[in-house]
């Protein structure tokens, strides 16, 4: 299950969420179907690219 972290801005505005898989849950409680940008930095490359597809899925007008 993805963690908050206790930095969130209750706004909506900036929003970190650490999850071990960047799949649908931990995206979609990030935030990613309205947010105007993400970062996704998993150590992995093969992982930041996937989760990117599946955010894009989630929010197509998402800046990347």
């Amino acid at each position: 299950m993805p963690r908050r972290d206790p930095r969130d801005d209750p706004t909506g505005t900036l929003r970190i969420v650490e999850s071990a898989e960047a799949d649908d849950r931990a995206l979609t409680d990030a935030g990613a179907e309205r947010a105007a940008a993400l970062a996704l930095v998993h150590e992995d490359d093969e992982t930041n690219i996937r989760a990117a597809l599946t955010a894009r899925r989630l929010n197509p007008a998402c800046a990347w």
